[in-house]
């Protein structure tokens, strides 16, 4: 029951953020398991992957769908571009997780028709509640277009979509805080030219160790990289960016990804430069 039926909030209560939080740590953790324990013994070793797998079966039983598949979408990056670990060993990775996710999911009725039956309704025209992410980002575009160089300015989106008389104008609008995705979210608050400069700089910073970070094989850098590939992947719904909740989780993976390589740390390197 409730607003988010059997959805999992745990200690969140009323916000169904568990997994956007889990997310923002698995990778890290996931790496840094991975790291201490790949030299040594196999019990350590299968302490080091229950504890992932665990990880991921926690975050598939929120039922949060979008975050599962950042999830899943990041698992495929931290694996794909990871020099440590034989193609052999990244295969039968895959597969384990793949495996216990789909068991995860079909363990649960209320989450087969989270993951199967309202995903299908999205594309057929069933949806009824399923619409309302289809909605929010039709509203993020109306905004956009009607302030398409500069944006409606940060945070403002909610004032702009729940004022009585611009809603009456725009039968597009959709009350809400935020449009539920990134890119709507950057267009429709930031104008063409403000999202411009405000992604350039986030790629530039997640983007230009990427080398490195490949080379390196450090997994405590390659996870945070992983987490925040996934936080701009296109269509996927999103929470919104420039919360408190989000922009946390999102400057502690940014500040990990320098601060846990030597090479990128500009600490550590400033301080090679002068001894």
């Amino acid at each position: 029951g409730g607003l988010y039926g059997n959805r999992i909030l745990s200690f969140f209560k009323d916000e169904p953020v568990l997994a956007a939080f889990l997310n923002a740590f698995i990778f890290i953790l996931s790496g840094y398991l991975l790291t201490n324990f790949k030299d040594k013994n196999n019990l350590n070793k299968l302490v080091s992957i229950l504890s992932i797998i665990l990880f991921i079966t926690c975050v598939v039983f929120t039922g949060e769908r979008s975050n599962t598949l950042k999830l899943l979408s990041g698992i495929l990056i931290f694996c794909s571009i990871n020099k440590y670990f034989k193609t052999k060993n990244k295969v039968y990775f895959i597969f384990i997780i793949s495996i216990v996710t789909l068991f995860a999911i079909n363990s649960s009725d209320y989450l087969k028709i989270r993951y199967y039956s309202q995903i299908k309704n999205l594309f057929i025209g069933a949806g009824g509640q399923e619409h309302l992410y289809f909605n929010l980002y039709k509203s993020g575009y109306e905004v956009f277009k009607k302030y398409p160089i500069f944006g409606v300015g940060n945070k403002n989106y909610r004032i702009e979509t729940c004022d009585i008389k611009k809603i009456n104008e725009n039968k597009n609008y959709s009350c809400s805080t935020h449009p539920h995705q990134i890119y709507f979210e950057f267009l429709s608050e930031h104008g063409i030219l403000g999202s411009i400069i405000v992604l350039s700089i986030f790629f530039f910073l997640i983007f230009r160790h990427l080398k490195i970070i490949i080379l390196s094989k450090n997994l405590i850098q390659l996870g945070a990289f992983s987490y925040l590939f996934c936080v701009f992947l296109p269509l996927l719904p999103s929470g919104a960016f420039f919360n408190d909740f989000n922009s946390t989780l999102f400057w502690i993976n940014l500040s990990l990804l320098y601060a846990s390589n030597k090479q990128t740390n500009i600490f550590l390197a400033n301080k090679k430069q002068n001894s």
